[in-house]
């Protein structure tokens, strides 16, 4: 994850397993909401394999903490495949 002091913003740069839309859609699933990188992406190029994580205002701590550790353990268990 890379972020500057004190912003509420961060970048989150998935494995290779990940690609950016499996990522968006297994969160959204789970009623989490992150950004991909293309929607800011205004280099040359192919934009990285990264989510952009924004954080609001939580209305508790544990809220926070709870919304991060499903991010966290969603990376962890790998892309699924999705049946259309």
């Amino acid at each position: 994850v890379r972020c500057r002091e004190g912003s509420t913003v961060a970048w989150l740069e998935l494995p290779d397993i990940w690609t950016v839309a499996q990522l968006v859609g297994a969160l959204r699933d789970k009623n989490i909401v992150v950004s991909p990188s293309d929607v800011f992406w205004g280099g040359k190029g192919v934009p990285p394999n990264a989510v952009r994580l924004a954080v609001g205002a939580p209305r508790t701590t544990e809220q926070l903490k709870a919304g991060l550790e499903t991010i966290a353990e969603t990376l962890s268990q790998g892309p699924k495949l999705r049946h259309l």
